[in-house]
């Protein structure tokens, strides 16, 4: 399968480590936002939240495909 922005071969990513870095953010997001309770660290907590649960989504859904020269990930189907 190739980019459909710049043409280069996909590479997938490892759908475990994926799923495991966004539990690892989610779980770091919720213990932050339990812990300290400033709003700088509302916003932080669910940026982390946000970005663990795209990883997961990324694994599941999108195979954990991305392209190496430009960066972007594919559509999911």
């Amino acid at each position: 399968m190739n980019c459909s922005h710049c043409g280069t071969p996909l590479r997938q990513r490892s759908k475990a480590r994926l799923v495991t870095t966004g539990i690892g953010l989610i779980a770091a997001a919720f213990a932050l936002l339990f812990v300290l309770h400033l709003a700088v660290v509302v916003v932080a907590g669910v940026v982390l939240a946000v970005t663990g649960a795209y990883f997961i989504k990324w694994a599941m859904t999108m195979d954990g495909l991305w392209c190496p020269k430009c960066g972007r990930v594919p559509k999911a189907r």
